[in-house]
């Protein structure tokens, strides 16, 4: 009897692991993609930038979306963009190839399972009293190619890569 009872109960559960994981793997489409996917607490604890204000922007085409967020401190010195553009000419899951190459100035985040690529930057902001600094990672899953990039005199793109590399990723 203890033993029909643990057959039925491992049975159960793997039922629900296997629904949880059909779910989890949904099929992204252009509708599914929200404009401002984190919340200024997630930006927080894994960036430790603290922002308060977000803008969201839009654009659809026909058969295509892109989408885009950006985050801004209060100062207005430090912020976080997200941009992501689905690509309706992309089939599906990245190759290995797409995910080993680099683009230009970019390096390989290694292990990455998206293929996530990274560089520094630094720019001379108009009106900014001295170099504005950052990290941009850009990377792809399934047709959707997402970038990040966290900006401002303040931030240190050794300290932020590794950081930006933990942050959830989307879609």
């Amino acid at each position: 009897m203890k033993r029909r009872i643990t057959v039925i109960g491992t049975l159960v559960g793997l039922g629900l692991l296997g629904a949880a994981a059909a779910r989890a793997e949904e099929p992204v489409t252009p509708e599914k993609l929200v404009p401002c996917p984190f919340t200024a607490e997630e930006i927080a604890a894994t960036l430790g930038i603290d922002v308060d204000n977000r803008q969201a922007a839009e654009m659809i085409f026909p058969g295509s979306r892109d989408v885009g967020c950006t985050y801004a401190t209060a100062s207005g010195n430090t912020s976080v963009s997200v941009r992501q553009t689905w690509d309706p000419s992309q089939k599906g899951t990245t190759s290995a190839s797409q995910r080993t190459a680099t683009a230009a100035g970019f390096t390989a985040v290694a292990g990455d399972p998206d293929g996530a690529q990274w560089r520094s930057i630094e720019a001379k902001a108009e009106h900014a009293t001295g170099p504005e600094r950052g990290v941009e990672m850009r990377y792809r899953r399934d047709r959707v190619e997402t970038v990040v990039v966290v900006r401002g005199r303040t931030v240190d793109p050794v300290v932020m890569e590794p950081r930006v590399a933990k942050l959830r990723r989307v879609p």
